[in-house]
């Protein structure tokens, strides 16, 4: 009979035939494996020894805190059931068997008695151990944990589970040995035909440190206790102590090894041994990449590796040859710049960071709100390699969530891009140890920096790191998804196009909050305040956030997106993406990308109350009516599969609720009227509730299209092919505030809304012309979705109003224009010509300039040695710039 046998590392892959039997020979003979016992008769296993109680009672208030961060309780006892369950770990650990037989014991499963790779004592009774013990006395270190493997698959071969571990580190944790047990699975694989059940192979790791070891000479204390990667009985105690609430245990996919019986019958015994190890390996490192990620590099490791790439060299040397610059003085610039960009992770600050944010979490929020079934599609995609995840960019608060999310829930810590404004002292130095790497708003004007941040990129792909960055560019203002920014986009094509990555998943994620945290800096930004730099000074204000809850926050992780499978569907292959078909190929896959993001928006009873009150064209709204007009509301929604995050069981509730966080937030107020509650929006505060009201206007931009055509038309006009064209007409003019670029909208969106309407009692068809139904509450929706785009004709209407009383000869820069505009907003809501205060927006205004420039009555110009853009009117234009205002004009009178 062979025996499963030790191997140094290096002896992997090529073992000799000689030393294996000669480490076979070496022990002592023994009976053939008797056959398995049927489940009847198969012994329980018997008691663990006293040293194993001992210490299993003084350390359960550590194991037991040890999470499961994948488990299937309901799997694993399944597989306990039909047959034979085998754990198999990477390394030899007392600690680590301890953890997962507590685990097991908690939730009501069996226990695992027999193992190896360590004294019998430790486990078994005392006089068992004792006799073990007598037969092992004149053998060697190795010949004896051979003696105690083979132990332990002697009692697989009876039926028991065991946990048998592939590797072990040596004799004492200063040895730099790392030595493999050969022959164990094909072993196993020898005795499987007597087998009458199934055996079942689960790789199981237990993770209580994110750590690696970093380099190949040992430190002092390596030296003694082991690394972070082969850690010492004492390490290992010690980080079971301080990190048991952060570590955790994962069960990965089982192997069927009757199943690879079925298939691999013809397969010699090594042959199997060397495939199932290759397997276990492949599980056992993947969950570790996961958990803890590549390597950790210092800053000054990660800037020598990268100015030694040979394009980045190529492109700064053509730098230094076209701009008349000594090469040494471009590489400093470099060298300056990537340290200024450069991430650097510290276990310890993000440890703290989750301690603190626990805190922070428990009085600002209600809790996040995530889907484990994400989470867990998350963790299988980064086992593969590198992955990119596109979150919408709410508030400063999604890096914070992003990185405690991916701390607590056990998965690699994140690189994330974060704007330059974040790199000063307070935010910086902590931003840049949670995995922030930062980055310049605009380019213009830079040489060096463009290259030396393409080449950090780059870096960070191949070293398989997760990157997280927020296509917007800036955080939204407005409650809407921005346009997208697609240069980092480009550079990440650019780096698979290039090999850097084989394939590369982009995930879409959205970030939604019952109350937006710098909901108050929007406002003022929105009403043309300056903006302010992140300073100490904002970090101890914001301290005024923990008096209050914010909600929820919720995150959806959408389906990834393959960069091959995506270039496969546009008929693309790498080679095919040149400077002109990579521009529309990352444009188009820009706007997909933010398109899933707007289709996983979950929106609360709050945003619903919002659309609801600032689109009722009257003073105020009766209770009864938004109740009706809610609950009316919440069913369109449903039908169109919108997530309503409702954690209330009723309807009723939701909107009580609701309307309480409000008036806890002031931004309503219900007062008693003639008998009857009246809900209304103070003036000072629909600038706030607009941001609410826009997180969910994409998913009824078509019913608001057709009522706006419906509000503005004359009766008579409503005909289907009318309502269509004057819809098309609406949003042609306001395409640059959604995210939707194909010819919008078609005719099967405005007859999907004529029907929902129809259902609702609000329009109905007679002799071909789209007439008021004969529900109120209907009708009422009809007026408020007629009115829920008002806000932006009158924005459009005073950006054009500015725009017709410039001096063509003049150029304006953009900041002060849209100074100006906020002005002019602010004299015309004084006379009564703009009706709502939320349409002095500067974010609104800006979109107005794009259209405008777009349909060329301006143009846009940098002056050499400037970064601020400039507004020149494009002469001979005037005439039709005034016929668009006075189409605006017209609108905003329509809706009267």
């Amino acid at each position: 009979m062979t025996t499963p046998t030790l191997g140094s590392e290096n002896e992997l892959a090529d073992r000799s035939e000689t030393l294996a039997e000669h480490r076979a020979g070496s022990e002592p003979s023994r009976e053939p494996a008797p056959l398995p016992l049927e489940p009847e008769d198969r012994p329980s296993g018997g008691d663990f020894g006293i040293i194993y109680k001992i210490f299993s009672f003084i350390l359960r208030p550590w194991t037991s805190r040890v999470r499961p961060l994948t488990a299937d309780v309901d799997e694993l006892r399944r597989l306990q059931d039909e047959g034979q369950l085998l754990l198999v770990g990477h390394v030899v650990s007392f600690i680590n068997f301890m953890i997962v037989n507590e685990y097991l014991k908690r939730n009501g499963l069996r226990t695992v008695r027999y193992t190896h790779g360590f004294s019998p004592f430790w486990v078994l009774p005392f006089t068992e151990a004792l006799a073990i013990y007598r037969e092992q006395l004149f053998v060697n270190f190795e010949q004896r944990r051979n003696i105690e493997l083979e132990r332990a698959l002697q009692a697989v071969d009876r039926g028991e589970n065991a946990f048998i571990f592939l590797k072990r580190g040596g004799r004492f944790a200063w040895s730099k040995k790392v030595y493999y047990y050969h022959g164990t699975f094909g072993r196993i694989w020898r005795n499987l035909t007597k087998q009458t059940r199934n055996t079942y192979l689960v790789p199981t790791s237990v993770f209580l440190t994110r750590r690696r070891k970093r380099g190949t000479v040992r430190n002092f204390w390596e030296i003694f206790f082991g690394t972070y990667d082969i850690p010492g009985r004492i390490r290992r105690l010690w980080q079971l102590l301080i990190n048991c609430k952060k570590g955790g245990t994962i069960f990965s996919r089982h192997v069927d090894l009757n199943a690879e019986l079925e298939k691999n019958a013809q397969v010699s015994e090594a042959q199997i041994d060397k495939r199932l190890r290759r397997i276990l390996l492949l599980h056992l490192n993947n969950e570790d990449a996961a958990y803890r990620g590549p390597t950790k590099r210092s800053v000054e490791r990660k800037v020598r590796k990268i100015l030694r790439e040979r394009r980045l060299n190529n492109e700064l040397e053509a730098v230094a040859e076209r701009t008349g610059r000594s090469l040494e003085s471009v590489r400093k610039e470099a060298e300056k710049n990537l340290r200024h960009i450069a991430s650097d992770t510290s276990e310890r600050t993000i440890n703290l960071l989750r301690i603190f944010f626990g805190f922070v979490w428990t009085k600002t929020i209600e809790g996040i709100d995530v889907h484990q079934e994400d989470l867990q599609r998350v963790r299988e995609m980064t086992k593969n390699g590198p992955v990119l995840f596109l979150p919408c960019h709410r508030s400063h608060v999604d890096y914070l969530v992003f990185a405690y999310l991916f701390e607590k829930e056990g998965l690699n810590y994140p690189r994330f891009a974060a704007g330059e404004n974040l790199s000063k002292w307070p935010l910086g130095p902590i931003l840049r140890r949670a995995g922030a790497f930062f980055i310049r708003r605009s380019f213009k004007g830079e040489v060096i920096f463009p290259l030396v941040f393409d080449a950090y990129l780059r870096h960070i792909l191949r070293e398989r790191h997760v990157l997280v960055f927020f296509m917007e560019g800036g955080r939204s203002r407005t409650g809407k998804l921005l346009q997208p920014k697609t240069g980092m986009m480009n550079m990440v094509i650019d780096a698979w196009r290039q090999g850097i990555v084989d394939d590369l998943p982009l995930v879409p994620v959205t970030i939604d909050y019952g109350k937006v945290f710098e909901g108050q800096s929007f406002i003022r930004e929105n009403s043309g305040a300056e903006k302010k730099q992140e300073s100490l000074g904002s970090v101890i204000r914001s301290r005024k956030v923990l008096k209050r809850k914010h909600g929820w926050i919720r995150l959806r992780f959408d389906e990834p997106i393959y960069l091959n499978e995506y270039a496969e569907e546009q008929g693309l292959s790498k080679d095919d993406l040149g400077f002109k078909t990579r521009i529309p190929f990352v444009n188009d896959l820009s706007y997909k990308v933010l398109n899933r993001v707007n289709d996983s928006v979950t929106l609360t009873a709050g945003n619903i109350i919002a659309g609801l009150l600032l689109g009722n064209p009257r003073r105020g709204m009766r209770l009864s009516d938004l109740k009706a007009l809610f609950g009316v509301s919440v069913r369109y929604l449903k039908n169109r599969g919108v997530d309503l995050a409702f954690p209330e069981p009723r309807l009723d509730m939701a909107l009580d609720n609701a309307l309480q966080t409000f008036e806890q937030w002031e931004t309503l107020v219900q007062v008693e009227v003639g008998g009857e509650t009246v809900v209304n929006i103070p003036r000072e505060k629909r600038a706030e509730m607009e941001y609410y009201k826009n997180n969910g206007l994409h998913f009824i931009l078509d019913l608001t299209l057709f009522c706006t055509a419906f509000e503005c038309l004359e009766p008579d006009e409503r005909t289907p092919e009318n309502l269509l064209a004057f819809a098309r007409r609406v949003y042609g003019t306001l395409q640059h505030e959604f995210l939707i670029r194909d010819d919008y909208p078609t005719a099967d969106n405005m007859e999907h809304a004529q029907k929902a309407l129809e259902v609702l009692g609000g329009v109905k068809q007679v002799d071909g012309l789209i007439v008021p139904g004969d529900q109120r509450f209907g009708n009422d929706l009809v007026h408020i979705n007629g009115h829920l785009l008002l806000n932006f004709f009158e924005s459009y209407f005073i950006a054009a109003e500015v725009l017709s009383e410039q001096d063509p000869e003049i150029a304006v820069d953009r900041k002060q224009f849209l100074k100006i505009c906020t002005g002019k907003g602010r004299l015309l809501y004084a006379v009564g010509t703009v009706r709502l205060d939320e349409s002095i927006n500067h974010v609104t205004f800006g979109n107005a300039l794009t259209y405008y420039q777009q349909q060329g009555f301006i143009k846009f110009q940098t002056p050499k040695g400037s970064k601020s853009t400039q507004i020149l009117l494009v002469k001979g234009k005037e005439a039709q710039l005034t016929e668009i205002k006075k189409r605006l004009f017209d609108w905003t009178n329509l809706l009267e």
